[in-house]
């Protein structure tokens, strides 16, 4: 036997014996009381024969995750490991090169990144977890006494100059006091007044159901008497838990923002309606990628204006929303400068009203709900 067959021997009889080791070993493995009913090698739900670790006709995963509970941990791990790579990829860039990531994403070099779908889920999930943290729900229901006090002043010395009317006083009093209802709760020695222009616990009652307290003008007249009724009983509940109210409101923002996202990439196809070759699914990508990092720069800001005087914060983050969305029209788009920055005005407009649309559906649904 020469020297070529006899290593070709001793290669068979080492693959033998590793080949029975392994059988051994899977024979001594206690067997699952539950396994796929097809043939090994073919897929569990369809049966199609595997060419790789997923169904191509079903799409299913061919793992059975049928192995040793730390093996499961460890590699759920190397999952998290791998969407930190991911992260550490796509958050500089986006934030560093806007419109680069989105671009990519649409050419088809996506494996890299974290899928933009996600990436506006994880970074709305911490917009919204965090918000409560920095006392801003107050902005969402606030209501300052002080402002109805000093309106009550204006309206006085306007009604003793002589340029408003006894009776556009009276209604506009009427008015204010109508919201009294949200002042914060008067001392013991404090006198409730009632109708007579300085507010009251029941001015909101005696302004939209005036027919309770035997008067007959109130200011909202034009509506049937069941839905005065309504509202009064509505904002009576609401102002006696004010809180109820701005955590309802939180509740339904992240629904509505989301929302948002194909009212967006909706203003987008029409800003480009005559660019041939994109689609709304393009749009919808890029306002992703573009609330993304709104959520995200908006967490920066946020405890940036713990440290720095919020009109700093806030015309910080104005600016870099606007300078990103320019640079990202100009990289995903081509479009040129006075094209980027007449698109931009024009979706800063249309979007800002939509999102004060937006604002007062929160609150409203907040207080529906609260």
């Amino acid at each position: 036997m020469s020297e070529e067959q006899a290593d070709a021997v001793q290669t068979a009889l080492e693959h033998g014996a590793a080949a029975a080791a392994g059988a051994a070993a899977r024979r001594s493995r206690r067997a699952p009381a539950l396994g796929s009913e097809m043939p090994e090698g073919h897929c569990a739900n369809c049966g199609t024969e595997l060419a790789g670790p997923f169904c191509h006709s079903c799409g299913q995963s061919a793992d059975t995750f049928k192995r040793p509970f730390f093996r499961l941990l460890a590699e759920t791990l190397d999952n998290l490991v791998n969407l930190d790579g991911r992260l550490a990829r796509t958050l500089p860039a986006l934030f560093a090169f806007p419109g680069r990531v989105t671009r990519a994403y649409l050419t088809g070099k996506r494996a890299g990144y974290i899928p933009p779908f996600r990436l506006y889920l994880i970074a709305s999930l911490a917009f919204f977890l965090l918000l409560p943290l920095f006392n801003v729900q107050d902005s969402v229901v606030r209501y300052d006494p002080q402002g109805a006090q000093v309106a009550r002043a204006e309206l006085e010395a306007a009604r003793e100059s002589g340029a408003m009317s006894e009776e556009e006083y009276r209604a506009a009093i009427r008015a204010i006091d109508a919201i009294s209802v949200f002042d914060p709760p008067r001392s013991s020695g404090e006198a409730d007044s009632g109708d007579d222009g300085s507010g009251g616990s029941d001015a909101m009652r005696r302004a939209l159901v005036p027919e309770e307290f035997g008067a007959e003008e109130g200011v909202a007249d034009g509506l049937p008497m069941g839905t005065r009724v309504w509202l009064a009983d509505r904002i009576e509940r609401l102002a006696a838990n004010p809180d109820r109210w701005r955590a309802e409101s939180l509740a339904w923002a992240p629904r509505v923002m989301f929302l948002m996202l194909p009212v967006f990439a909706l203003m987008l196809s029409l800003v480009y309606a005559w660019r041939r070759g994109f689609f709304y699914f393009d749009h919808l990508i890029t306002g992703l990628h573009f609330h993304a990092v709104m959520f995200l720069a908006l967490l920066i800001a946020m405890p940036a204006s713990l440290i720095l005087p919020e009109g700093i914060t806030s015309l910080a983050f104005l600016v870099f929303a606007h300078v990103w969305l320019y640079r990202a029209l100009r990289v995903v788009y081509g479009t040129g400068r006075f094209a980027a920055i007449g698109r931009v005005i024009v979706l800063d407009l249309a979007y800002g009203l939509v999102l004060g649309v937006a604002v007062t559906a929160v609150v409203l649904l907040g207080a529906l709900t609260a």
